[in-house]
Parts: structure tokens; C-alpha cells; sequence
């Protein structure tokens, strides 16, 4: 039976982040955490606001698929009226509801929000004999690597399917309302591998055709992933076809050893074809696991914090539990490849993890909204004003 909770607007995605300045803030004074937390509520609200806030539910079910079953996430818009489908990919290890911070961003603001997980990809891979023998490279060399791909790409073919079905039939009242002739695919580390690769990326060698029946109009990469291949790069991005976000920063490690520098999570923009309404959110300070959009440190995080990339000078983000960026706060803008967003204290520090996560909740709303709503004040808005409110801690390229 699906288990399904209905959540007010604003308060949904707020509460946890105010929560998250509170307890960042460590011994930091009451007063300095409250500072924290209205810089952080001035600053998301100065930004991008979509044209409405929706309250939505959220439903957890268990799928039946062809190849098996499916944990599923669903977080729906409430009230009449079709709403574009965003799905939802979580990181290597995480569980289906990873990514609350973001996900629920994008259902006040107009969207079905279905997350999947597959099972050969959640928290159960931790107890995999390679995990317990601590060979998470290899472990993740697998995850990453194109046969796990392109089974990932024929899950996401299915389960879209199977959503059309439910929500035509009546079967799942959180899917009733979306819109999937409309659909984004965002993913997280693991799950951003799979939306480029479901955009386009390297189409006939790493089994696109599979989804080529989607109708997937937009593509947000949260950590984008780009180990080198047989492949050129401006091959295997150059065959983009829809516009996609790209979203990591300076501390963006990679906590597999795979990728090796952080500069390699920058070049799917890079080779992007031009033109086309890509965009690069460029962070200073944010780790690889604020990316990630927990509302919480999770087990997997924990185990993860032990896994050392093969760039030393990089290591693995110590923060689990970090989330935003620092404005007006005495954070820095750091140059290529140093550690740190130059904050000075405790308060200051929970003021700027606060901060980044409304950068990209403000960011990848409006490029959701510019891309799959088309929406005239989303476009003009990341063209024209979303670089000054970002400040000095991040940027916004396009092309």
C-alpha cells in the first residue's frame, strides 16, 4: 500500500534547511545562528521565485517492473491542471528519497517529482562483498561502468512507462496530474551519469537509443561525470540534444578515485554543444556531498567519508552534513583547486552551506521552468539577474 503524506508549501524544503543551519552552526551563539538563519531567508528569497508555490504529497510504493521490483518516491503539486514530470536519480548508495532539498524545491514550483532507485544501486550495495573488503573503486569502476549504464537506461525506460500507466489508469493519484510528454531528468553523481546519458551523451555507445522514445526536454547534472573514455569528449557530450545544467563546485571531489581532478566534473559544459541553452553552476566551497540534497546525514554518507579519491590534494569533502554558500558573510572566492570558502566562523560557515543550497534551488528551478515551461520570466531571469544575486561564492556560465 503506498504510503502518502501531504506537505504545505515553503515549510516542506525550508524547515529542514533552517534545521541545517541551526545544527551546522555548532558552538556557535544563539544570536549567530540566527543570523545565519536570516541571511540564508533573505538571500533565497531575493532570488527566483517561480510564478506559484504549490503545496504537494508525497507517496513511497513499490513497483512490480519487468526486470524487478522498484522502490519509487512521488512527490505531486496539488490542485487540477497537468504539471511537467521531473525524474529523479539518486547518487551511488543512496536510497529513493535522496535528494529531498532539491526534489521538493521542484514540486512547490509546479512539478511531479518521481524518484527510482534501483536495487543493484541503493544502500544495499554497501554489504556487497567488494564493500565489505573496502575495494570501493572497483566497486563504483562497475557501478559507472556502461553495462550497469545501460541497464540504468532501460530502468528509466521502464519506469516512466510504467508512471504514463498509473497516472492514465487512475493507479497512483500522485501521478494523475503528470505531464509525460514533458519530462526533465535530473541525477546526482551516479544519477547524473544517467541523465546525460539519457540526453544523448555518446547515444550508440552507451545505449541512448533506449530512451529515445522519452520525451525528455531538459537534463539537470548534479556533479556531472566524465572519466575519460575509448571516446572523445566532444563526441560523446556533442551529442546533447536537449539543454541541460550542470551543476558542481571547486570542492567537488570524487570520493570513488575514478575521475581524479575536480576540473574533470566541468568538462560535459565544456563540450556541450553551443547554442543550445546550457548552463554551468559553478559553486565555491560547496562539497560533493551538499550536492547530493540530503536533508540529513545518511548511513551511506558516513561510509562514504572513508573513500579517498586518487587526487590526495583533493580528499574526500569532510563536511557529510554541509549544505550552502556563504554571502556577505566574509566567505572568499577561492581560486582553482583550493579548499575552503574563507569563512570565519562556526555561524558564518552554516550561513554559507544555507546559502548554496538556495543557489541551486533557485538556479535549477528557473532553468526547470525557462526549459520545460518555457516561461518568459525564467529565461530572462537567468540571463539577466541570476549572476548578481549569486554574488561572489558562485557563478552561472551559458551557452
Amino acid at each position: 500500500m503506498p504510503n502518502r503524506v501531504t506537505v504545505a508549501p515553503s515549510i516542506a524544503w525550508l524547515a529542514p534547511l533552517f534545521l541545517l543551519v541551526a545544527t551546522g552552526a555548532g558552538c556557535a551563539s544563539d544570536r549567530g545562528k540566527a543570523e545565519a538563519a536570516s541571511a540564508a531567508r533573505h538571500h533565497r528569497d531575493s532570488g527566483y521565485l517561480a510564478e506559484r508555490r504549490f503545496a504537494f504529497s508525497q507517496t513511497l510504493d513499490t513497483w512490480a517492473l519487468p526486470s524487478g521490483p522498484v522502490d519509487v518516491a512521488i512527490l505531486s503539486p496539488a490542485g487540477a491542471g497537468r504539471h511537467p514530470l521531473v525524474v529523479y536519480m539518486p547518487g551511488l548508495g543512496e536510497p529513493v528519497g535522496a535528494g529531498a532539498l532539491w526534489r521538493q524545491a521542484w514540486a512547490e514550483s509546479g512539478y511531479v517529482v518521481l524518484s527510482f532507485q534501483g536495487p543493484a544501486a541503493g544502500p544495499s550495495i554497501w554489504t556487497t562483498p567488494l564493500a565489505r573488503a573496502g575495494d570501493f573503486r572497483s566497486l563504483a569502476r562497475e557501478q559507472f561502468g556502461p553495462d550497469a549504464l545501460r541497464a540504468r537506461l532501460a530502468l528509466l525506460r521502464e519506469v516512466v512507462a510504467e508512471a504514463a500507466r498509473r497516472g492514465a489508469g487512475g493507479l497512483a493519484p500522485g501521478l494523475v496530474t503528470a505531464d509525460v510528454g514533458r519530462i526533465a531528468v535530473v541525477g546526482f553523481d551516479l544519477g547524473a551519469q544517467t541523465a546525460m546519458a539519457a540526453s544523448g551523451e555518446n547515444a550508440a555507445a552507451l545505449g541512448g537509443e533506449l530512451v529515445r522514445d522519452l520525451h525528455i526536454v531538459a537534463a539537470v547534472s548534479l556533479s556531472p561525470y566524465a572519466e575519460p573514455s575509448g571516446a572523445a569528449y566532444q563526441t560523446r557530450f556533442g551529442s546533447v540534444e536537449v539543454p541541460v545544467l550542470a551543476v558542481t563546485s571547486l570542492q567537488d571531489g570524487d570520493p570513488y578515485g575514478l575521475t581524479g581532478s575536480i576540473a574533470v566534473r566541468r568538462l560535459p559544459y565544456q563540450y556541450l554543444p553551443a547554442g543550445r541553452g546550457n548552463h554551468l553552476l559553478l559553486l565555491y566551497g560547496a562539497s560533493h556531498a551538499l550536492l547530493s540534497g540530503a536533508d540529513r546525514q545518511p548511513v551511506e554518507a558516513n561510509r562514504r567519508a572513508d573513500i579517498q579519491p586518487d587526487d590526495t590534494s583533493v580528499g574526500m569533502p569532510s563536511d557529510t552534513q554541509g549544505r550552502a554558500r556563504g554571502h556577505g558573510s566574509g566567505a572568499r572566492r577561492t581560486s582553482e583547486g583550493e579548499r575552503g570558502g574563507g569563512v570565519t566562523s562556526a555561524g558564518d560557515s552554516a550561513t554559507s552551506r544555507a546559502v548554496q543550497i538556495a543557489d541551486v534551488q533557485a538556479v535549477s528551478s528557473a532553468f526547470l521552468d525557462a526549459k520545460v515551461k518555457s516561461d518568459p520570466i525564467a529565461v530572462e531571469w537567468l540571463a539577466r539577474d541570476a549572476r548578481r544575486w549569486l554574488g561572489e561564492m558562485a557563478e552561472l556560465q551559458s551557452k
